[in-house]
This record gives structure tokens, C-alpha cells and sequence, in this order.
């Protein structure tokens, strides 16, 4: 029978359920970039069904993994508040990183390809330090449980195709366009 036990600044916690998404920063940040981003809607989708389990919400992950622009504030500062209610600093707040994430991938739309390259810098780190966050924080309440740092089946599949597609672009890059 799984024991509830009520935790400062995230609530009620059964025995077993994840405070917030666990993966390591490793791990997210390779995923990140061998799938050229979209990785970060799996990672919002996880942390928000997480969420919406343990608050008893209606809340819907996909919505908010989609539109990421709109809630990473939301998730950032549930991270952010969980953490300090149990001493874990953040080296940026909540609302900094969230800017960040934005800048970052607003930046993707500007005409300058420059800016693709700013993008895939910023909005990683952004996600890196809010996981950082997150990874001490389930360590710390609930240290049993999975980490999440190794690669499974479908994340070496993903390895290698975007790996695949991302030397290809990089060869193609060399090439001149009006060929």
C-alpha cells in the first residue's frame, strides 16, 4: 500500500511518485540537439504530466508542452519554489531562466542565421539549469528512484538518426545554394 506523505512546498507525495521529471543534463542536452530541439516538448510533456499527477490538476501536458513559450514560467517557478522551500538554491531565478528560454527560441524566427545558432546555445542551457534544479531536488526527496542518465533503445535510435541528418546538413552547409 503506497503511503502519502506531505512535503514542503510540493504538497502531498505518494511513495514512489516523482516529485518533477528526472533526466540527466547529459542526457537532455544530446537529445536536445540530435532531434534539432524537439526533445524539449517530450521534456515539457513529462514534467507537466508529473505535475498534473501529483496536484490532482486538469491541467493538459500536451497543451502546455506544445505552447512551451506560454508555460515555462509556470513549470520553472514550481521547480524553482519546490526547491527553495527545501534549501536548494538556484544560480538564476526562476523568472530569469524563463526569460531566457523565450529570448532563445524567439530568437530561431529572426532573419539572420546567426541567430538559429544563438538559439540552439541558449534555449539547452535554459533547460539545463532548471533540470540541474530539478535532478537535486529529486535526489533529495526521493532518492530510490531512477535517474534517468542512461540512453534507452529509441534515445540511441534518435542518436543516431539526427546524428545522421545533422552531419548531413553540416557537409551540405559547404556546398554553395544556387547549385
Amino acid at each position: 500500500m503506497n503511503e502519502t506523505r506531505r512535503i514542503e512546498g510540493i504538497g502531498a507525495l505518494a511513495d514512489g511518485q516523482a516529485v518533477f521529471f528526472q533526466v540527466s543534463v547529459k542526457k537532455l542536452v544530446i537529445m536536445f540537439f540530435v532531434t534539432m530541439g524537439l526533445y524539449q516538448i517530450y521534456w515539457f510533456y513529462k514534467h507537466w504530466s508529473i505535475v498534473q499527477e501529483r496536484e490532482c490538476s486538469t491541467i493538459w501536458p500536451i497543451a502546455r508542452a506544445i505552447f512551451s513559450l506560454f508555460f515555462c514560467y509556470g513549470l520553472f517557478g514550481r521547480i524553482y519554489d519546490s526547491a527553495s522551500a527545501q534549501g536548494i538554491t538556484l544560480r538564476v531565478p526562476a523568472g530569469g531562466i524563463a526569460i531566457l528560454y523565450i529570448l532563445g527560441t524567439v530568437f530561431v524566427y529572426l532573419p539572420d542565421d546567426f541567430w538559429v545558432w544563438v538559439s540552439f546555445i541558449v534555449v539547452p542551457f535554459s533547460l539545463a539549469l532548471i533540470q540541474d534544479t530539478a535532478n537535486k531536488l529529486c535526489v533529495m526527496i526521493t532518492p530510490n528512484l531512477d535517474r534517468n542518465s542512461n540512453f534507452s533503445g529509441w534515445n540511441i535510435l534518435a542518436i543516431v538518426t539526427g546524428g545522421l541528418l545533422l552531419l548531413l546538413a553540416a557537409i551540405g552547409s559547404f556546398f554553395p545554394a544556387d547549385v
